[in-house]
């Protein structure tokens, strides 16, 4: 079980690390290799928007659905 800084519950701890950047986007890189590459970022676009209670705007090509 991961544990995390109580405070980082209501405030950000501040800007993440580029190394840790690029870790997520080395694993989503990973993730995409093994389906279509566009799909599946444009899931994960729209799954980090409603975490961060953003709006998500799929790309004007992109044509998936993200009800699932």
């Amino acid at each position: 079980m991961l544990q995390f800084d109580g405070n980082w519950r209501f405030d950000s701890p501040g800007p993440i690390e580029p190394t840790v950047n690029h870790a997520f986007r080395d694993l989503i890189d990973r993730i995409c290799s093994q389906g279509d590459r566009r799909t599946i970022l444009e899931r994960f676009k729209s799954r980090f928007a409603g975490a961060g209670g953003a709006p998500y705007y799929p790309s004007s090509s992109a044509t998936i659905s993200t009800n699932s």
